[in-house]
């Protein structure tokens, strides 16, 4: 049921966070990449009802609006951001019943975690490409090959993951439509033994009614 209430949300933060990585590839923001294919891993492991999952989303969803309100990252990093930690603050009552106390310490630390590794990148972030110019974001489109690679990666990955789904939805149901009826059948029992043998040497049957009051 919990499960069932953030789908939405994995999914649509998993949709955002292929985005972004895909244009990070293309202008080579390698941390954004990073952690755009954290969420991505995070997601497909809470799809699959790990709570490591809703939690390493979380952590880093919190790099996104941050990044995007101290100046390094554009506004619409604010939308992954939110997408991402959706399922954590929906989650939040039914952990708080388990240990309220390890999720409100894992929050703050999340927060922090998140919050701390966005002003650190942007203080550091040109000491870093000063030294290894590689890493150093470009002007332009580049790594076409990368990004249709990965591009393709990810839908063949997303249809091979559907058809496993409906496989696996189609043999779960497969024991109960065995099971069950269709619908507008009838059921035919034998006839008794004893009005069978009433045609026996050739006598014909006689009525119930009149056997009955012999």
């Amino acid at each position: 049921m919990l499960l069932e209430r953030i789908r939405p949300w994995l999914a649509l933060a998993q949709l955002l966070a292929a985005a972004t990585l895909l244009r990070s590839l293309a202008y080579e923001r390698w941390v954004t990449v990073v952690a755009a294919a954290l969420i991505l891993v995070g997601t497909l492991a809470a799809q699959r009802g790990r709570t490591w999952g809703v939690a390493l989303t979380f952590m880093v969803s919190v790099w996104f609006p941050v990044a995007a309100l101290i100046g390094i990252a554009p506004l619409w990093f604010v939308a992954v951001g939110v997408s991402a930690a959706m399922p954590f603050m929906l989650l939040w009552r039914a952990l708080t019943k388990v240990d309220r106390g390890a999720s409100v310490l894992f929050a703050a630390l999340a927060t922090t975690v998140g919050a701390g590794a966005a002003f650190v990148w942007k203080n550091l972030a040109w000491v870093i490409f000063s030294n290894f110019p590689t890493l150093a974001p470009r002007a332009g489109f580049h790594n076409g090959l990368l990004v249709l690679t990965t591009f393709l990666a990810m839908v063949t990955f997303a249809v091979v993951r559907r058809r496993q789904q409906l496989r696996r939805l189609v043999t779960s149901a497969a024991p109960r439509l065995a099971t069950s009826d269709p619908v507008g059948s009838k059921r035919f029992t034998a006839a008794p033994a004893e009005l069978s043998n009433d045609h026996e040497d050739g006598q014909a049957a006689e009525p119930i009614e009149l056997r009955a009051k012999r």
